[in-house]
């Protein structure tokens, strides 16, 4: 992503001339002006602005074919890597020894 995405600026000018890409003029850190295409910014209407729809038939028919198919997501894994010992059987000593530094 762009580092200037989503961020919002005060607009000094715009031009929209009639062949050609636009721009507009825009305030960036206080004392710095930025020339964006007005096509990379929120201030034009897309022209083509491809959407989905998520309908309950479809997602039903996912989840039903997830559930089915048992190698994308199988149920007993077995541990991967070294099997480590849960408690060690020597305590350590609660007491530490006086100190010697006066």
């Amino acid at each position: 992503m762009h580092p200037l995405f989503g961020r919002r600026f005060f607009v000094v000018s715009t031009s929209t001339p009639r062949s050609g890409t636009g721009h507009v003029v825009v305030i960036y850190k206080e004392h710095m002006r930025l020339r964006i295409e007005t096509e990379a910014t929120q201030l034009v209407v897309q022209k083509h602005c491809l959407g989905t729809k998520l309908t309950l038939e479809s997602v039903t028919e996912l989840v039903t074919l997830a559930t089915e198919c048992e190698v994308l997501c199988p149920s007993n894994q077995a541990p991967s890597g070294v099997v480590l010992p849960q408690n060690s059987k020597k305590q350590s000593s609660k007491k530490s020894k006086a100190s010697s530094v006066r």
